[in-house]
């Protein structure tokens, strides 16, 4: 099995930072983009869109990678899935 490499070790340790930013943060960022998806990067909100596509472009026009944060859809209505 192959160890991980120094980036992907501080890039696994940035998101999990994000996750725990997100989750002590939830009601606030609820109450700030419900029904929006986000994106989080470096414990901010660095974009927000109803729609999904919207979000994807504007990660992309600020020279992001979607694929290295975390994108999730706020609401308070309870998702199935």
């Amino acid at each position: 099995m192959e160890s991980a490499t120094p980036e992907e070790i501080a890039l696994l340790k940035q998101m999990h930072r994000d996750w725990n930013w997100m989750s002590q943060h939830n009601e606030e960022l609820l109450n700030k983009f419900e029904n929006e998806f986000i994106a989080i990067k470096d414990e901010k909100v660095v974009a927000a869109s109803a729609s999904h596509d919207e979000l994807l472009r504007q990660i992309k026009n600020l020279g992001l990678d979607a694929r290295l944060m975390i994108v999730k859809f706020f609401t308070r209505k309870p998702q199935i899935f």
